[in-house]
């Protein structure tokens, strides 16, 4: 990802470190990032605006406030923040990278895939944004697109267990397509196989989540192993009574969070 904290102090010294409205800009700002830290969102949408009003071209202070909009559940706002940084600083991968997950959550797949994609032009190593194009693909059906996407942000972290999990619900649904994405027998097969691996690995990073056993019970179910299939309900039923960890969250869109100055 782009390192914000060189941009903005790039940003800063070229405005001159002796303008009075900067330095109070930087302290609204510092103060902002405080408050986030703490939770405290309206407060640092405050101290961000302040920052912003001071120093109308602040990038980072937008990418901030937007993240604090996000966090409140205001999906308009959080756009407009991260477009202003964008409008501002075109090469900004994290900006690209935090509308894309506000996009994801909010329905608009076409857009996250575009800011997902542009974010991976800027910083090919991203495996996040890989992971989270692959949810956007996943959503929108667009299954082999997902698979590869996910398989790139493996490539990058072998133990990221949660794109095990969302590969796995990706070889499920393409499974059970239909219509012109309809898979012939020999699909569906290599299908619930890939499934079963993948959640077998994910199993291996996180033993205690029941709705992965569920999974990877339907695949040896459908695969046409019903005894493998009935040991993984019953582990899945255990682990439910018991309540031994939360569910993931397949879908789960990772923002970035509070930016240095």
């Amino acid at each position: 990802m782009v390192r914000p904290l060189r941009l903005a102090l790039v940003a800063l010294a070229m405005a001159g470190c002796g303008d009075a409205n900067l330095e109070r800009a930087r302290e609204e700002y510092n103060q902002g990032l405080r408050l986030a830290r703490g939770d405290e969102n309206h407060k640092a949408i405050t101290a961000f605006s302040a920052a912003i009003r001071l120093k109308p071209d602040y990038v980072n202070a937008y990418l901030n406030r937007g993240y604090q909009y996000d966090a409140l559940g205001q999906p308009k706002q959080a756009i407009a923040d991260f477009s202003m940084a964008i409008h501002l600083h075109a090469r900004y991968s994290k900006a690209y990278f935090n509308r894309g997950n506000v996009y994801l959550r909010i329905g608009k797949y076409k857009l996250s895939i575009a800011d997902f994609s542009q974010a991976i032009r800027l910083t090919p190593n991203d495996a996040e944004a890989y992971h989270n194009r692959g949810n956007a693909y996943r959503k929108s059906q667009q299954y082999p697109l997902a698979f590869r996407d996910y398989t790139k942000a493996l490539e990058f972290n072998r133990n990221d267990g949660l794109a095990y999990y969302n590969r796995a619900l990706t070889c499920l649904h393409a499974a059970d397509a239909d219509g012109a994405h309809q898979p012939t027998q020999l699909q569906r097969q290599n299908n619930f196989k890939q499934a079963i691996n993948d959640l077998s690995d994910f199993l291996r990073l996180h033993p205690n989540v029941a709705s992965a056993y569920q999974l990877r019970g339907i695949a040896h179910r459908e695969n046409g192993a019903p005894k493998k299939a009935a040991d993984d309900f019953a582990q899945a039923k255990t682990l439910e009574a018991a309540r031994l960890v939360p569910q993931p969250e397949p879908s789960a869109a990772t923002s970035t969070g509070p930016s240095e100055p």
